[in-house]
């Protein structure tokens, strides 16, 4: 049977992996197709991150956020002035705080002098090397807990990727990015194949490249057997909700961190870059939990309030405008890596590649996702080459010693 449609690439997805991906295909002159329903991209993307290089793919980049740390009620710029680093702490901690990080100091520089070095394997080891365990208790394993789940379970890896030093290439966000075009089709897919998409408007081919969930290619595609390396792949569901309000003057992003053992109900809120009236609340939650079925007016006044709580005021849910993001925040645990290679392999040999931070079942920036898609899909970097630069990036010496000041890059 003929297809009713042909292309270089068929991307399918409806999230900000696939518009991200299809964006960057047609920077360099592919003809694409994108199947899925439409996507509005912010012009500051959901998990981006910035710094100073300069964007592979021609993308015109975003202005560096103005962020702040949001610990048990206090709200601190980044980078932490002296002053404020000591807030990050109740005064009955702080000495005891001191003694730990100049000790994870000491120890770090001995090991880069003298080489080798501590062995970590989880996320609480990574930040407790570098800033001891008070501040690991106050501030990151809160925000751990409120993103990723329970820190004590997380690989070192998530630690980082979402708090370490970005690779050089790619790693400031596009900005101004949108994802509509006439070529794509919003329809529903009915089937994966090799070289081949089958959708309820027809045949589409090319090559295929997904940003879905492992669950949902192996209920596309029809094969039982990848439902055994998709097997433990785990991932939480991201919610952006958009109220009206703005953030405290001179902030345009905040990371929430510290304010309960339970975690916040949210770890970030962005204020928009093109609507200053205009704020997203980010929070992940587990499938099947209330958050991810709760209706769109009850979830934002739940949010807001909770928001009002920690000290973020004036905040209005009249008119929110949720977004449902599937399985958008990965939970590395013991395991993990080694099962998304083995997936990610079965996949490309059968003739699909995974993109973005659903398919890659990884926590990346839509800047990663650009560079990605560019190594991989057009200059034909090897599978593992890429997962290793950009989603699972080896431990670096600069890495090894960042500054509490910065908190969080991604």
């Amino acid at each position: 049977m003929s297809a009713d449609r042909s292309t270089d690439f068929v991307v399918v997805g409806s999230g900000p992996g696939a518009a991200v991906t299809a964006a960057t295909l047609r920077r360099h002159g592919k003809a694409v197709i994108r199947v899925g329903s439409a996507f509005t991209h912010p012009e500051r993307p959901l998990g981006a991150g910035w710094c100073a290089e300069a964007p592979p793919t021609g993308f015109e980049v975003a202005a560096a956020p103005r962020r702040a740390l949001l610990v048990r009620g206090s709200l601190l710029a980044l980078p932490l002035s002296g002053a404020d680093r000591v807030r990050l702490l109740p005064a009955r901690a702080l000495p005891k705080a001191g003694v730990a990080l100049g000790r994870a100091r000491v120890a770090s520089a001995i090991a880069a002098f003298v080489g080798g070095g501590r062995e970590e394997r989880s996320y609480r080891d990574w930040v407790q090397h570098r800033f001891g365990a008070p501040i690991y208790e106050a501030v990151y394993a809160p925000y751990a807990r409120a993103r990723f789940g329970d820190p004590e379970t997380l690989l070192c890896g998530i630690a980082r990727v979402v708090h370490g030093e970005p690779p050089a290439a790619g790693s400031r966000a596009p900005a101004g990015l949108h994802d509509a075009h006439p070529d794509d089709i919003d329809s529903v897919v009915t089937g994966l194949g090799e070289g081949r998409v089958e959708t309820e408007a027809g045949t589409i081919e090319g090559r295929i490249v997904v940003d879905l969930a492992p669950d949902e290619v192996v209920r596309l595609h029809g094969d039982a057997r990848l439902a055994l390396d998709a097997a433990g792949l785990h991932a939480r569901h991201g919610l952006e909700v958009w109220v009206r309000g703005t953030l405290p003057e001179g902030v345009d992003e905040i990371h929430v961190a510290g304010n309960s053992t339970g975690g916040p109900p949210f770890f970030r809120a962005v204020q928009h870059a093109a609507r200053p009236g205009e704020v997203a609340l980010h929070l992940a939650v587990e499938p099947g939990s209330p958050p991810w079925t709760s209706e769109a007016p009850r979830l934002a006044q739940e949010l807001v309030d909770a928001a009002a709580g920690l000290g973020l005021k004036g905040l209005d849910p009249a008119g929110a405008v949720v977004r449902w993001l599937p399985r958008h925040h990965a939970v590395w645990t013991t395991g993990h890596l080694t099962r998304l290679r083995t997936w990610t392999e079965a996949l490309v040999d059968g003739g699909i590649e995974p993109v973005g931070r659903v398919g890659l079942v990884a926590p990346m920036s839509s800047a990663a996702i650009a560079a990605y898609a560019e190594d991989r899909l057009i200059h034909g970097a090897s599978l593992r080459d890429c997962i290793r630069h950009h989603v699972e990036p080896a431990p670096r010496d600069s890495v090894a010693r960042p500054r509490l000041a910065d908190f969080v890059t991604r």
